[in-house]
């Protein structure tokens, strides 16, 4: 590359006086793209420092190159100036040319147009102040609507460029605070504090003032697992210093264990007799039990009557569980047959009984027959009990007289107080 010359040399000495000394940075880029409408030969032979030249063959033909590819940060950055670098020859050497660039910022033209001196050197246009009479912003370079358009001046025949580059020198803003972190939290939360679902923990650091250089912690996290509190903390690092922020996941997406009793048990058969109170009892291993329904008492009579207890966790999960009761206070019915009062000596005596139960059933034999021992004078007697399936039990007697049965015959004689046909009475047995 040939030796360098650095115009408005002037203007520079000024603005080094006038301005801070410290100058964050200087980015030299070349374009990587040309308007198609130019009358050059080659014009894409300047993005690159390889003695391959753009040219133009005529005095007045302009070239506009664009895409420089600037990623200037932070946005609030200050642009100090902007310099464009021509490496330039002419062909044949005889007469002199020259070249005169200008920028576009996006909308418009810059009124300042800067021309270089007699081809054959590297000429930077402009310094690390001069803003060719534009205003600028991070945006407007970093877009790829900035340009520079070159066009030759001056009497000769060939106009070269081996590259275009434009170099941009910007302040960033000075830092005094750390970067923000603000975590984001994706999931189901229940109540106090707690999540009822997989859990999705990321981070989003900002520094608008400058470039964030170092991160700790800043993945996204799953929490897909009951716990009490797992704490996950994010730093992050600037010029403006160190800041971290911290979030506690406490997470329980499991129902808490609930389970009934009841008082009085039920019998073999199922059922109860009496008043049934339910009681619930609940676990819960991770937020624990913060209510379960009360002790229920089932009074009414009927089958499988339900009562149901719902317990809730601390956060806010709940689980419910019915128990099954079965009442029957309501003792049997029997029917009895009917017996005569008095019966004779050895006449045959029996009669049917039945029993029902409307609710829980007859436990056992729900009918049977009575024999009426009849081969002795005398009251005889009996009962039958019934028990139904809750326990409930039900009993019916019976009774009846055996005599002598006299047919045609007296009373034996002798027989005391006995009067005979002929009004004699008997004081005394024979």
């Amino acid at each position: 590359m040939r030796k360098a010359t650095v115009l408005a040399l002037s203007t520079l000495i000024i603005a080094v006086m006038i301005v801070p000394a410290v100058v964050a940075a200087t980015v030299w880029n070349p374009p990587s793209a040309f308007e198609s409408s130019t009358s050059w030969k080659n014009a894409g032979n300047a993005y690159v420092d390889d003695g391959n030249e753009a040219k133009a063959e005529s005095a007045g033909q302009s070239v506009v190159y664009y895409g420089f590819g600037f990623g200037i940060t932070p946005a609030e950055s200050t642009i100090d100036g902007i310099q464009v670098q021509l490496d330039t020859r002419q062909a044949p050497p005889s007469g002199t040319g020259y070249f005169s660039v200008q920028l576009y910022d996006g909308s418009s033209w810059t009124s300042t147009t800067l021309t270089t001196g007699p081809l054959g050197s590297v000429y930077t246009l402009g310094s690390e102040t001069e803003k060719w009479g534009g205003s600028w912003t991070t945006a407007k370079i970093n877009s790829v609507n900035f340009k520079v358009k070159i066009t030759s001046l001056g009497t000769t025949n060939n106009w070269f460029i081996d590259i275009v580059k434009v170099g941009v020198t910007y302040t960033a803003p000075s830092d005094t605070t750390p970067p923000v972190i603000t975590p984001t939290i994706s999931g189901t939360l229940g109540n106090n504090g707690w999540y009822v679902s997989d859990v999705t923990i990321s981070w989003t650091i900002t520094d608008p003032e400058s470039t964030v250089t170092s991160t700790t912690g800043a993945e996204t996290t799953i929490i897909n697992y009951d716990t009490t509190g797992v704490t996950l903390t994010c730093s992050a690092t600037s010029s403006g210093g160190t800041s971290s922020q911290s979030v506690t996941i406490k997470r329980d997406a499991t129902k808490p264990s609930i389970s009934a009793s009841a008082t009085p048990l039920p019998n073999a058969n199922g059922w109860n007799n009496v008043d049934v109170i339910v009681t619930f009892a609940a676990t819960d291993d991770t937020s624990g039990v913060a209510s379960i329904t009360s002790p229920v008492t089932v009074s009414t009579e009927g089958e499988n009557q339900k009562a149901t207890g719902t317990a809730v966790d601390n956060a806010g999960n709940s689980a419910s569980v019915d128990a099954y009761v079965s009442i029957d206070k309501t003792k049997p019915e029997i029917t009895m047959p009917t017996f005569p009062s008095t019966v004779y000596l050895n006449q045959p005596v029996s009669g049917e009984w039945t029993a029902t139960d409307a609710l829980s059933g007859v436990d056992g034999a729900a009918s049977g027959t009575i024999t009426v021992d009849t081969s002795t004078v005398g009251v005889k007697s009996g009962k039958v009990t019934v028990i139904d399936k809750a326990g409930n039990f039900q009993e019916q007697t019976w009774s009846t007289t055996v005599m002598y049965k006299f047919v045609g015959f007296l009373p034996p004689i002798g027989t005391a107080g006995h009067t005979d046909p002929k009004g004699r009475v008997s004081h005394n047995d024979m």
